[in-house]
């Protein structure tokens, strides 16, 4: 759905996945590659071993989609702000255009597995996200 391949239609209604469906542009990385697609909480820090990844789940997606999916986790689980946003997309091509495809991702990954839930959980998030992007709610 963040990249059209499924109709988002059915998830219209929430009012936290019709905020971010505007701030949806055609993406400005074309390339894909292969990319972890569910990267935090997949990662075991054991100091002074190196980071194990762990549970890798496999996307076909622009390189900066998988830091863009982190950034989103970290807005929607973490209340993320706009300098971290900022980080992202000093180091990210494109990072504009793959956040919001990020947290659409997000919202309907979670709007599959609690379908009573209204939508309104991660709101705030998503107004931080669509002021970060440059279109206030």
């Amino acid at each position: 759905m963040a990249f059209g391949q499924a109709a988002v239609a059915p998830y219209r209604h929430r009012p936290d996945i019709a905020a971010i469906l505007p701030r949806l542009g055609p993406p400005a990385v074309k390339t894909n590659q292969l990319i972890h697609n569910d990267l935090a909480g997949n990662v075991l820090f054991d100091d002074p071993r190196p980071p194990a990844v762990i549970d890798f789940t496999p996307g076909w997606r622009p390189a900066g989609y998988q830091t863009a999916v982190v950034v989103a986790d970290a807005f929607l689980w973490h209340d993320a702000g706009p300098a971290l946003a900022d980080q992202a997309a000093a180091l990210v091509d494109g990072f504009d255009t793959l956040f919001p495809r990020a947290i659409l991702f997000r919202l309907v990954v979670d709007a599959i597995f609690r379908p009573d839930d209204p939508g309104c959980r991660h709101l705030a998030a998503v107004k931080r996200a669509t002021r970060w992007l440059g279109g206030g709610m």
